[in-house]
């Protein structure tokens, strides 16, 4: 299956040439809103029968456009967060009926492995070490992935943008601060409950802390994967023991 990333070839002389950065900001939030109303895929007043199946082509070419602006010092902070926003969408959109697809980063010719890069290569310009590094962890362990992709998947593109070793030292920490939280979280709502659960969520299928859990697995298995990339194998190999 062929698809295009973000780097490729812009795909007409007008997705090259956007107007003004204000435009193009309004013209996502309004694609967001809309298609958090489902007006791309049931029928309704607002958007017409016939321009609902281009919402295809509005990601792509907005996209585009936002990279662009993203150049431009001014425009990178917030093109970070369009981008981004874009990306939880279509992520949502992997498990919501949102669009008419189930595969929506099929859909729009962009592979999920490439958006998420450029999300967290932007979101490195633009904000502190702890902000973009913690923020791309959840948008991992958060958001959906497509039919051919694991969440653990998502790693490597996160393990090259922080290239250098200081940053996937960083990475490892803000990991096992999260999977502290969630684990504080998960304790409470034991204690709630009135039930010890298992380490492994798969035993309690039904349980309601099920998502806090299976959180809690792909952060230790992230912190496994980071350890051995960084040749460290037996602080992976204890930590996953001792949380997994």
């Amino acid at each position: 299956m062929v698809r295009h990333s973000l780097k490729g070839k812009k795909s007409s002389k007008k997705a090259a040439e956007p107007t003004d950065f204000i435009s193009l900001k309004a013209e996502i939030e309004q694609f967001i809103e809309y298609a958090n109303h489902q007006y791309y895929l049931a029928p309704n007043r607002v958007v017409p029968k016939k321009d609902r199946p281009k919402w295809r082509f509005t990601v792509k070419r907005v996209v585009n456009q936002l990279m662009q602006f993203a150049e431009e010092p001014q425009y990178a902070g917030e093109s970070a967060c369009l981008l981004e926003s874009l990306y939880k969408l279509i992520c949502r959109a992997c498990s919501e009926y949102l669009f008419n697809t189930e595969d929506p980063f099929r859909s729009i010719m962009i592979d999920q492995l490439d958006f998420f890069r450029s999300v967290v290569a932007l979101k490195k310009k633009v904000e502190s070490p702890e902000k973009w590094i913690s923020d791309s962890i959840l948008l991992i362990i958060d958001c959906e992935t497509d039919r051919e992709l694991a969440r653990i998947d998502l790693m490597g593109p996160l393990w090259e943008v922080a290239e250098e070793k200081w940053l996937k030292e960083l990475l490892i920490k803000q990991c096992d601060l999260l999977l502290q939280a969630y684990l504080r979280e998960r304790k409470e709502i034991q204690e709630k409950q009135g039930t010890k659960i298992k380490k492994s969520g798969w035993s309690f299928p039904s349980s309601p802390d099920m998502h806090i859990q299976r959180k809690i697995e792909n952060l230790v298995l992230m912190v496994l994967m980071a350890h051995f990339n960084m040749d460290n194998y037996k602080a992976g190999i204890d930590y996953f023991k001792k949380y997994y």
